[in-house]
């Protein structure tokens, strides 16, 4: 495809990216004409330009379409392109989301009759494969389209590629008073929705643009705080009935996000869905024409499905209004097809509920068979009452230290490590730096982190914030036993990696040893469901997780 790129750009420079798109959007409107003798060198090229991006697949015709859109604005001005935070939805993620509209449809509204607004629509990348899959689904998309679907996004061109593909696919178009060009944050682009869509009867499908914000444009939100513009697109969203998006996860557990947090536990029910970045993205490969040497986008999103108005019909009248998470999910290329599924979405279903209490500081990431261990653990003392004060009066019996950027495992070293990243821990009990020596050679304290984290760096706050199992639960001499056991196995469990021209040193136990110590440290608080959980959590097999945190 590089010799049409080269020839799409030559026809941007030489007459703009609008007046391309609009020579490429007639001939996909009139795709099934003939071409007449009087054709031209230039709409031969931009027949050409249409049929390497043609497909009867909607789900490959609206990527290969929004690649070469996305490739065009990228050329245009790289930074507008990062500034507007435009980043094309994967087909398979907008199915997903498409079906789990479908059961939001099914629980509130017996009677289907609803309206559904995509409030940064763009090419319809997200949009069209969702529909479709409504389509499957047995919704009828016609009326949905002609009638009761509104379109919003800030760039005009990009809903005039989303409108092309709609009637190529589905025949159909919405009609003009239906969309919204500007900004689905101003008041302006509520009242235009407001006077065709009341809010209790509108559902939101959505992937919000993201990024560092205006502050005074958008003071009046009480998410401006957040400083990120998807927290805004989301506290707008609570004003409608409820939501299928992909978000970044970050909002789970940024300090920043709390207000975010503590609306949505308020306003919201339903199920979210988390992914973590490793071993594969889910958005791999999405990024066209950046400048910048990452070319997949390495957020780690979260797909929420949520109700934020209360039902009415009286089945669902007594139900608890809660919010439930799926642990950090993991997935190989290969395994793809098995996490962006239901099956993945059911795990949020049965996921730890997020409390009121808790939303101030985060919400956890907790599978159902780890939830009654992690209330247990939520009470215990944490390593900062277990390690020294340096107030100048006490000599501390040892240090740990704790490796930064765990990846599989974390780990705690009696010896100084030769690494760039550590965390290091003065302890002025012995007991207690043996319990949190085994503590961190266990999945408590990697599961801890994964729970409230599990990104790429163990912070310091959340690493003192490890919680420790009593020592009066403890069998000390199975602790010491197995304490001087794997201090005396630390060199061979030494590991090293150069990164960036450094040397950086960790140890690595074994997965087996995690779970002996786990075992030991947890006692009659774990079972076997609950120490396969604790094993799936370092395990980056999506179908170990699946079976396992079910």
């Amino acid at each position: 495809m590089p010799e049409v790129l080269d020839e799409y750009t030559k026809f941007i420079d030489a007459i703009g990216l609008n007046s391309t798109w609009e020579k490429i959007l007639a001939r996909i409107d009139n795709s099934d004409a003939v071409a007449s003798d009087g054709t031209t060198q230039d709409d031969t090229t931009i027949e050409g330009i249409v049929n390497s991006v043609s497909s009867d697949a909607i789900d490959t015709m609206v990527s290969l379409v929004g690649d070469l859109y996305e490739y065009g604005l990228a050329h245009v001005n790289p930074s507008l392109k990062k500034k507007l935070g435009q980043f094309y939805t994967p087909s398979d993620v907008a199915r997903l989301m498409g079906r789990n509209l479908k059961k939001l449809f099914h629980t509130n509204d017996s009677e289907t009759v609803f309206f559904l607004i995509e409030p940064s629509c763009g090419c319809g990348s997200l949009l069209l494969p969702a529909l479709d899959e409504l389509m499957n689904e047995g919704i009828d998309i016609t009326p949905l389209i002609r009638e009761r679907l509104i379109i919003c996004d800030i760039d005009g061109l990009s809903i005039k590629v989303c409108q092309s593909l709609m009637k190529r696919f589905f025949g159909a178009i919405v009609p003009d008073d239906h969309v919204v060009l500007g900004d689905f944050l101003s008041d302006g682009t509520r009242s235009s929705i407001a006077t065709v869509c009341p809010a209790d009867k509108a559902y939101i499908l959505m992937n919000p643009p993201y990024g560092r914000i205006d502050k005074k444009r958008y003071g009046k939100y009480a998410t401006v705080v957040c400083d990120d513009l998807y927290a805004l697109f989301i506290e707008r969203c609570l004003e409608y009935r409820g939501m299928s998006a992909i978000v970044p996860q970050s909002f789970t557990t940024s300090a920043k996000f709390a207000p975010l947090r503590v609306m949505m536990a308020s306003a919201c029910s339903g199920n979210i869905l988390t992914f973590d970045n490793v071993p594969s993205p889910v958005f791999c490969g999405r990024k066209r024409g950046i400048t910048n040497t990452n070319k997949s986008n390495s957020v780690r999103p979260a797909i929420m499905s949520v109700s934020c108005f209360q039902p009415s019909n009286d089945d669902r009248q007594g139900e608890t209004r809660c919010l439930r998470l799926s642990p950090i999910l993991r997935f190989g290329v290969s395994q793809r097809h098995i996490a962006i599924s239901d099956d993945t979405m059911a795990l949020a279903e049965t996921g730890r509920a997020v409390s009121m209490d808790e939303a101030e500081r985060y919400f956890p990431k907790v599978p159902a068979p780890l939830a009654a261990c992690y209330e247990w653990l939520s009470r215990q003392r944490r390593i900062s009452a277990c390690c020294a004060k340096h107030d100048g009066n006490v000599r501390p019996v040892g240090t740990l230290w704790i490796p930064a950027t765990p990846r599989y495992r974390t780990c705690a070293s009696t010896r100084k490590l030769n690494r760039s990243s550590v965390i290091a821990i003065d302890f002025v009990d012995i007991d207690d730096m043996m319990i949190a020596y085994l503590v961190f050679n266990s999945s408590i304290a990697y599961s801890w982190w994964r729970f409230h984290d599990g990104g790429i760096t163990l912070t310091k706050g959340l690493c003192f914030d490890i919680p420790v199992p009593p020592k009066d639960a403890l069998d000390m001499h199975a602790v010491c036993s197995s304490y001087n056991a794997l201090v005396s196995s630390e060199h061979d469990a030494l590991r090293t990696k150069v990164n960036a021209g450094k040397i950086n040193e960790s140890l690595d136990f074994g997965q087996d040893v995690i779970d002996r110590n786990t075992k030991l440290l947890l006692g009659n608080m774990g079972d076997d469901a609950v120490y396969e959980a604790f094993r799936a959590m370092h395990s980056p097999d999506i179908t170990e997780q699946i079976r396992h945190f079910a």
